[in-house]
């Protein structure tokens, strides 16, 4: 803000009986593209406005992530006849973008604010995997080989990757999920016996029959994750299990972050469509699968997400 005013200031000297204001109707200046209050396309935009008829003498535009701020971009003092800015590296979380267009006309400094929404693009992570294998199954360079174990394409997993809350959950900082860290509190029941488990279980206040839970949650908190949600915990970097430790560089051990993982299939709230069978994930391997929901399976539960 600062800058600016400093800015229009100096130009002021320098224009102000260059470019006198004319005597016509004017309404104020406004941000015309993108339309104000749209969501932005990408992370990256070029905003343009128009004088609507005020003699303007110079402009400037601000970017942020609060009203008022412009962390994202400032673009200091323009001429008058610049009428747009490139913007790079906005936001791609859905969040709230504030932008404030300045502009002086006869000794005013004035502005108006716009708001937009960014875009949200789901980034899908690394699969895990590190290492590249021939036909038969056995490791060999990744070096040309175009495997998954060579490109480690994907959103990239933050270290630690989970985290023990010592209340009975662990987080999962990559997707934000909050995990039951006992992977195996209600054995192997049906489908719809596994989603009564998620439905009832909360904080009793004695952590050995609430599945160890600590945490403050009541009836209705817990949940049995959907296919996607219990597929991403999948390490494929591993089998027997296919899951990481809490820091997500080696493999899944008792008690780091979960305990009680069992290498076999796992239920997810999300139905085989139009039909009496259900979908789930085997921690052997990270196989999405199917069963029939009367088929028992292992419950592990989750909280938070969108």
């Amino acid at each position: 803000m600062k800058s600016i005013v400093h800015g229009f200031v100096v130009i002021l000297l320098f224009m102000v009986l260059a470019f006198p204001g004319a005597s016509r109707a004017a309404t104020n200046p406004a941000v015309t593209s993108p339309a104000p209050g749209s969501t932005l396309s990408d992370v990256t935009a070029t905003f343009s406005w128009t004088d609507n008829g005020t003699p303007v003498l110079a402009w400037a535009l601000q970017v942020g992530r609060a009203l008022g701020e412009d962390d994202i971009y400032n673009s200091g003092p323009l001429g008058r006849n610049t009428v747009s800015a490139k913007v790079s590296k906005l936001p791609k979380d859905g969040s709230t973008i504030y932008v404030r267009l300045w502009w002086l006309a006869k000794l005013s400094l004035k502005y108006a604010d716009f708001k937009y929404t960014a875009l949200t693009r789901v980034l899908l992570p690394k699969t895990g995997q590190t290492t590249c294998y021939d036909s038969s199954g056995g490791q060999i360079t990744c070096t040309g080989t175009g495997q998954d174990g060579a490109l480690q394409k994907g959103a990239a997993w933050p270290n630690p990757r989970f985290k023990d809350n010592g209340n009975g959950t662990v987080t999962d900082n990559l997707t934000g999920l909050i995990w039951l860290k006992n992977a195996n509190c209600f054995g192997q029941v049906d489908w719809q016996s596994a989603l009564n488990a998620a439905n009832g279980l909360h904080d009793t206040g004695n952590p050995a029959t609430s599945c160890g839970l600590s945490d403050g949650s009541v009836a209705g908190d817990w949940r049995l994750p959907n296919v996607r949600e219990l597929h991403s915990l999948v390490d494929y970097a591993f089998v027997d299990p296919a899951l990481s430790n809490g820091a997500g560089t080696a493999q899944w051990i008792e008690g780091d972050a979960f305990s009680d993982v069992q290498s076999t299939g796992y239920w997810s709230s999300s139905t085989y469509a139009g039909s009496s069978i259900a979908w789930g994930v085997s921690m052997f391997g990270g196989v999405v699968g199917n069963d029939f929901k009367s088929v028992p399976e292992f419950v592990w539960l989750c909280r938070g997400g969108q």
